[in-house]
């Protein structure tokens, strides 16, 4: 169970919106530029759709278009601008030209899906009921839509703003059903985003994933300054860089922004965090959309 939420980071308020019963794969949804739509990729395994990619007006997950999908493979896309949208299904290009082991993965996902799976070659179909509007361009994303799981799409989104790689994990040991994680890296996945000309940065770590009873990626933060200094964030389930340079990032349920000049001024390190919004009060509730979030605006 998942809830979407708006955060306004000019005020720092939270816009409550909709909860769904189901997955939302969040390493593969992506926010317009102008933060007016959101692109999600959502499942609940069961009929009509299974899985699917939806774009909606935030904080609600009411489609104002929606692809069926039908498994769990690639889904989601990329903005390039608020009315050019990139999708990641399978077109009948893409699948034509799939090797032997995506055509196998796929056939596989069906079958476990059970008999009502629908067989589909070209994902870039609509939904009945629902259309694209005529001034919005969508196109497929990259060479191979529809293809790999969270990754590639994952990798490009980060990419495009302003994440690098620092480190690819190494030694990385399987612990099947019986461990504490599925895998997990001695040498962990460390990504970086410069904050300014200072050569500060923000550092994102991934030690492990598939955490049972826990999350399916295990990362840790840390704020690094040009001088070698290093704040620790500990362990957390986002963060990122705000226009204005803070830090924001969740962690345990609850929602933070860190100043990185006070959190360095005076030692007063993760101290100085403020806490923005503690969302772990929230109990589901059925919300239903406002009018002016069910249809695209003229």
């Amino acid at each position: 169970m998942v809830r979407l939420l708006a955060w306004n980071l000019a005020k720092d308020t939270i816009d409550p919106g909709q909860w769904f019963k189901g997955r939302i794969y969040e390493r593969r949804c992506d926010l317009s530029p102008d933060g007016e739509l959101l692109a999600y990729f959502a499942a609940t395994h069961r009929p009509p759709y299974y899985s699917w990619t939806a774009i909606s007006r935030p904080p609600w997950l009411t489609a104002l278009v929606l692809w069926p999908k039908g498994d769990s493979w690639g889904g989601g896309g990329l903005f390039e601008s608020p009315l050019w949208f990139k999708l990641n299904h399978r077109t009948t290009t893409a699948t034509a030209s799939a090797s032997r082991e995506e055509k196998a993965l796929t056939t596989a996902s069906r079958i476990l899906l059970g008999p009502g799976q629908p067989e589909r070659t070209d994902e870039t179909a609509v939904a009945d009921g629902f259309a694209v509007p005529k001034r919005m361009r969508v196109e497929p994303l990259g060479d191979r839509p529809g293809w790999g799981e969270d990754d590639p799409i994952c990798w490009m989104r980060l990419k495009r703003d302003g994440w690098h790689l620092v480190g690819d994990p190494a030694n990385a040991r399987y612990h099947g059903s019986k461990g504490l994680f599925g895998w997990d890296f001695p040498v962990p996945l460390v990504i970086e985003k410069n904050l300014g000309a200072k050569k500060s940065a923000l550092r994102l770590s991934t030690h492990a994933v598939f955490e049972r009873q826990g999350r399916k990626y295990v990362q840790t933060a840390a704020l690094l300054n040009a001088e070698g200094g290093s704040i620790d964030l500990g362990r957390v389930d986002w963060a990122d860089l705000d226009h204005n340079g803070d830090v924001l990032y969740a962690a345990e349920g609850c929602l933070y922004r860190l100043d990185p000049a006070q959190a360095f001024r005076g030692g007063t390190g993760l101290a100085a965090a403020r806490l923005v919004a503690d969302l772990n009060d929230m109990a589901f509730e059925p919300i239903k959309a406002p009018d002016n979030a069910t249809h695209w605006r003229r």
